[in-house]
Parts: structure tokens; sequence; C-alpha cells
């Protein structure tokens, strides 16, 4: 069973909110404050977007 069958497209809040599924987010540096991966759209585990 694939990810895209498991969540029916109609309910999918990810998919509505970013256009794309969770999997898709492409993650490109590491804030420095928390450690985790910032992604494309800035937002990081923290949610200060490494400080900027």
């Amino acid at each position: 069973m694939s990810l895209q069958s498991v969540v029916p497209k109609e309910i999918n809040e990810h998919l509505r909110l970013y256009s794309k599924e969770p999997w898709e987010v492409q993650f490109l540096e590491e804030c420095g404050i928390c450690g985790s991966k910032i992604d494309e759209f800035g937002l990081c585990g923290c949610d200060t977007g490494g400080g900027d």
C-alpha cells in the first residue's frame, strides 16, 4: 500500500496547506538554535527559523 492511498486527497490537510505531500518537502539547512532541519518554508522544530 502506498502512502498516497493512506490519506484521501479530500482530507489531506498537509496537501491543502502546502500543495505537496510531507515527503516532498526539502530541508535546506540546520537551525542554529535547536539543531532541527529548516525546511523550504523557513520552519524548524523550535519555530525560530534559525534565529533569523
